[in-house]
């Protein structure tokens, strides 16, 4: 699996989750010390019945930021707006070559 640059600067992983019972929901966090090992319990505990997985975060520079995998790659959400903006303003530009 790929990382993006920001990931391999976490220090905490965090799954943020929702289990449904009844009519009540409650929000919890997990704290893990390795992406992996995060991995490894929402894979177990993805199936569980009234258990929703949320968001992902890593704790970069003691801030917590929302990351996803795409295909085998990890990223940032502010690295893919980082993306996303250079693809807006400079990537689809057409060259000058085209007419």
């Amino acid at each position: 699996m790929k990382t993006s640059c920001k990931i391999l600067k976490a220090s905490q992983f965090k799954a943020r989750t929702a289990i449904c019972s009844g009519s009540s929901t409650v929000v919890e966090d997990r704290i893990f010390k390795t992406i992996k090992a995060m991995e490894q319990w929402i894979y177990r505990n993805d199936s569980d019945f009234g258990r929703l997985i949320l968001n992902r975060y890593a704790l970069i520079e003691n801030q917590w930021e929302v990351f996803t995998t795409i295909g085998k790659t990890t990223i940032t959400l502010s690295e893919l707006k980082r993306i996303v903006g250079y693809l807006e303003d400079e990537g689809l530009k057409p060259s000058e070559n085209a007419k």
